[in-house]
């Protein structure tokens, strides 16, 4: 397997910190729901696309260290 349980922990630690700032952001410095949810969104596809990209190399250095 690959073992990223640790790398998911303060991946989710991160996600969640990153999440809850942009949602305070958005609210309290632009003084707008809409912006808070359009940066919540940012910040989502951002983690989202960043989690994928780590896992896909993870995997390809798995195959690679297994590879007959």
């Amino acid at each position: 397997m690959l073992e990223l349980q640790g790398f998911f922990l303060i991946y989710e630690i991160i996600s969640i910190g990153l999440r809850a700032a942009s949602l305070a952001i958005g609210f309290f410095v632009f003084n707008s729901a809409l912006a808070a949810v359009a940066l919540f969104s940012l910040v989502s596809v951002a983690l989202n696309l960043s989690l994928i990209l780590a896992t896909l190399l993870a995997a390809a250095e798995y195959k690679k260290e297994n590879a007959r």
